[in-house]
């Protein structure tokens, strides 16, 4: 089996057409060609990745965020990079293209949340979808810092939350867009200060970051390519945040 083998299927999965006209998705660094015999999926192709990787004997990495975006120009001996040139193993980025995919990030986002009826929303790249049971603002809130396992900013609409846009990332821009869905609440990764002012202040917001609002793929994704390809070894890295939060006890 080589590189090209496990990519051609990626691309059945998320179709490098559905990526947005700025985004650097495929194969980033590596040879197509070469033998491989393990996988890695993961959020970001970190050092702490790499090192995971080389542990396991992967000779590719699978990520979310490309690990080039930009030109480059340099290329040092602690860029990721470098190190995973370094040690033979190919870098393969899906990003918007599996944001908008079908069983891609944000329709596995959408399950962990517990949305039923989920249709495509912000031409494909979040999702809609309703709630089995309605809830208050706060209540819903709380739900999604329980199944993301994380912390959230909020902000309580002036109704109960049965209908739910969502982008995972950096979405925050589609708030306006949310609303105009008839939706009763949005979550998504991050937000800008101006975009929490301008959102319809009807509309519950939740913010639950962007590491916590598209993680939850790796391991999905992980599972499709062993359901794929019975001989190969996937294995899925534990990514952490890249930041601890804090919060302030005395409130």
């Amino acid at each position: 089996m080589t590189v090209r083998d496990v990519i051609d299927y990626m691309e059945t999965i998320a179709p490098p057409g559905l990526a947005a006209e700025w985004d650097n998705v495929g194969l980033l660094c590596g040879d197509p060609n070469a033998p491989v015999t393990a996988v890695v999926t993961a959020l970001d192709a970190t050092p702490a990745a790499i090192a995971y990787a080389q542990s396991v004997g992967a000779g590719l990495i699978i990520t979310h965020h490309p690990a080039i975006f930009a030109p480059l120009s340099s290329l040092p001996a602690d860029h990721p990079v470098y190190q995973a040139a370094a040690a033979g193993i190919a870098l393969y980025a899906a990003h918007t293209n599996l944001d908008a995919a079908a069983g891609g990030v944000n329709d596995v986002l959408a399950a962990a949340i517990g949305l039923q009826n989920v249709q495509p929303a912000f031409d494909g790249m979040g999702r809609v979808g309703e709630l089995l049971v309605p809830c208050s603002p706060e209540e819903w809130a709380a739900q999604v810092a329980n199944a993301l396992h994380t912390s959230v900013q909020w902000r309580a609409g002036n109704r109960p939350v049965a209908r739910v846009a969502i982008c995972s990332g950096a979405g925050g821009e589609f708030a306006a867009e949310a609303a105009a869905l008839v939706a009763d609440a949005f979550l998504t990764g991050e937000m800008k200060h101006h975009e929490w002012l301008e959102a319809p202040h009807d509309l519950t917001m939740c913010v639950a970051g962007h590491h916590a609002t598209e993680v939850p793929v790796v391991p999905v994704l992980a599972a499709k390519l062993r359901e794929r390809f019975a001989s190969l070894k996937v294995e899925a890295f534990d990514d952490r945040p890249p930041y601890q939060t804090m919060t302030n006890k005395g409130e």
